[in-house]
């Protein structure tokens, strides 16, 4: 949360919990993001906007793209004892 352009972390959690992503489908990602010159968590969310990746997974890096701007948000306005992963 406090380092966005931390590609290493992001790699280590992108399917931790499972969140049907496998390193396959990041694989376009980590182009995207050399090709781009930007860091991994910018390219996974521009390539959601596309249709480079099959649905599922696609929406599924979509909501972990979500969740880590939620994140974002909650680490500077909670708490870290009252901080949850809470979809929607």
């Amino acid at each position: 949360m406090n380092q966005p352009a931390d590609d290493l972390a992001l790699e280590r959690i992108v399917n931790t919990p499972r969140r049907g992503l496998a390193m396959r489908p990041c694989k376009p990602c980590s182009i995207h993001a050399r090709r781009q010159n930007v860091p991994l968590l910018q390219a996974a969310r521009l390539i959601t906007e596309t249709e480079e990746l099959k649905a599922k997974p696609r929406g599924a890096l979509r909501d972990l793209v979500e969740a880590f701007d939620r994140w974002r948000v909650q680490k500077d306005t909670l708490p870290h004892t009252t901080r949850r992963n809470r979809a929607g």
